[in-house]
């Protein structure tokens, strides 16, 4: 099985910080503050990418980058889990990839409300579009974190080991590779 990065404290801390972004979201929602619940969604869609690529795909052995710092923007490092999700990689196959494609939609529809609100002529029409998009990511993040679960509970299981490192190919073969930095 592979060793566990985090210590029982912080795996019990992000515990804690999961509820609470979660009760942050609910309460949001029931406010209709919706410019932060989709702010907490986006936040939330990066904590459990990170997390994914922190347990597996920061295995791969043609890692280049001399930091542990995810890199890259949020839909590259969703577009590498994707890549790996439709070759039926391992525990990947728990994660959906039409989901993970309509949180990469709801990124972009997210950044570009965002750089909208400070347009004049949109200053007073964005309160409907966060709406939606508020709505669209609290359903998104349940299912995100579902799959994340899932993909967690697999990773965890004792038939479940991580391939030798010498021996393991990375399965996305993507030239935008976040570890790869376009070596495949």
């Amino acid at each position: 099985m592979q060793k566990r990065i985090d210590p029982l404290n912080a795996r019990l801390e992000m515990v804690d910080m999961h509820e609470q972004y979660m009760a942050d979201l609910a309460k949001s929602m029931k406010k209709r503050a919706y410019i932060t619940a989709s702010w907490l969604c986006y936040s939330m869609f990066e904590q459990r990418t990170n997390r994914i690529i922190e347990k597996y795909i920061d295995q791969c052995p043609r890692r280049t980058r001399t930091s542990k710092a995810p890199t890259g923007a949020i839909s590259n490092r969703l577009k590498c889990i994707k890549k790996i999700c439709e070759s039926s990689y391992d525990g990947f196959t728990e994660i959906d990839v039409t989901l993970l494609s309509q949180i990469i939609e709801w990124c972009k529809d997210r950044n570009s409300l965002m750089h909208d609100l400070v347009r004049i002529d949109r200053y007073k029409k964005y309160d409907d579009d966060f709406k939606l998009l508020a709505e669209q990511g609290y359903g998104l993040i349940m299912r995100y974190y579902e799959a994340a679960t899932k993909f967690r509970n697999w990773y965890q299981t004792d038939e479940n080991k991580m391939p030798a490192i010498r021996h393991w190919t990375c399965p996305s073969n993507w030239e935008k590779c976040i570890n790869c930095s376009g070596m495949h």
